[in-house]
């Protein structure tokens, strides 16, 4: 991929800066298992115990979160941000009072306060070429089709043999994306017996608050009927091709 911004400057911390920023953007990645190793590599270097790892409850949340809202953002950028953070650098960018601190707890939270000081410096220290960014063509970004290719289709084959490639969120995303191009069409009354069967087998002091309830209850009726549709294109041997034909 070619450069966005030059990378041979006499400012050693501007091509560091720049070298991350050629990256691949977090937006251009198909799923979140090259995020995920970048969290573990971050938590190895901030310190952070295997004990206070986010949960696998947590950590689908967490990477969410993360794509949903720093999709901008190369895996790279996001490494050298807690580098720099660890070191102290980034921390007079942070705001009046704030710190690196972490306390043992990775949350969104942190994140967004480590990626706030980041981006501060690195305007800071790219001023004087930052504007060239702006106006060169960033690469193509990730189609629908080309999502469900990458991560449905051509991990299908997993799933036949006894796996699940859909970790972390990913069986989510794809059903809403079949759902939202009518390749998934629950019935309303049969999406209706089976939200009021999973409702009732919830319970709500199980749950932080409301919110999460209803979280959790969204998440397991929808994985029903993914379950539902993937086992069906197994049985019938459905060509996966072209079920994502014309997305």
């Amino acid at each position: 991929m070619a450069n966005l911004l030059p990378t041979n400057t006499t400012n050693g911390k501007v091509n560091e800066l720049t070298k991350a920023i050629n990256g691949q953007k977090l937006k251009n990645f198909g799923g979140f298992e090259q995020l995920e190793k970048t969290f573990f590599m971050i938590w190895k270097i901030i310190g952070i115990k295997s004990s206070n790892y986010p949960t696998a409850q947590e950590l689908p949340i967490l990477l969410n979160m993360v794509h949903k809202n720093y999709s901008q953002y190369t895996l790279e950028e996001i490494y050298l941000a807690f580098e720099l953070a660890a070191t102290r650098e980034t921390v007079p960018f942070m705001g009046k009072g704030a710190t690196a601190d972490h306390f043992q707890s990775f949350d969104f939270p942190y994140f967004c306060k480590i990626m706030f000081g980041f981006k501060r410096y690195k305007e800071h220290q790219l001023k004087p070429i930052l504007a060239k960014q702006n106006k060169l063509k960033e690469s193509k970004e990730i189609t629908d089709f080309d999502f469900l290719k990458l991560n449905f289709v051509n991990k299908f084959n997993i799933y036949v043999n006894g796996g699940y490639p859909w970790n972390y969120g990913l069986d989510l995303l794809i059903f809403d994306k079949f759902v939202q191009y009518k390749k998934i069409n629950v019935p309303d009354e049969i999406k209706k017996v089976k939200s009021n069967q999973v409702r009732d087998s919830l319970n709500q002091n199980d749950f932080e608050n409301v919110e999460a309830m209803r979280k959790e209850w969204s998440k397991r009726v929808r994985l029903h009927f993914f379950n539902e549709f993937i086992n069906g294109l197994r049985k019938n041997k459905t060509n996966l091709d072209e079920l994502i034909k014309g997305i």
